[in-house]
């Protein structure tokens, strides 16, 4: 009976590192997935308008993907700690597809009074279709 133990404890402790060998084969062999940005913010900017009461923002979105898209910017008006005050949708390249690699226009304005306490402005870019060939 204690040899058949010794002899099956043996069997597990030889067979096991190659068990183990396989398992790392298996995790390594997995392709690796990553996703890299497929739309860039460029040129953004929020300028007073010269009366004093009206805020223009405007921008670009860099078409990074390899497709045409269409999308929209939710620009978000901001305070000192980061919270929305204001969120508004706006199209990009008036709703026109973004070639692959190039850029479409943006541009939305708000009244300064409406929004107390504003502080900052954040940009981001929702996909709403894509354009095949």
């Amino acid at each position: 009976m204690v040899h058949r133990f010794l002899v099956l404890a043996i069997a597990v402790l030889v067979i096991l590192p190659f068990f183990r060998s396989l398992v790392i084969a298996q995790e390594i062999s997995r392709p690796m997935s990553f996703s890299a940005p497929q739309f860039q913010i460029e040129d953004l900017s929020a300028n007073v308008h010269s009366d004093g009461r009206l805020l223009v923002v405007s921008g670009k979105v860099k078409n990074l993907s390899f497709s045409d898209v269409r999308g929209f910017v939710t620009v978000y008006f901001k305070n000192a700690n980061h919270s929305v005050l204001k969120a508004v949708d706006v199209e990009v390249n008036e709703n026109n597809p973004i070639s692959n690699g190039q850029s479409g226009t943006f541009e939305t304005s708000t009244s300064i009074e409406s929004i107390g306490g504003l502080a900052n402005v954040s940009v981001e870019f929702t996909e709403t279709g894509r354009v095949l060939y």
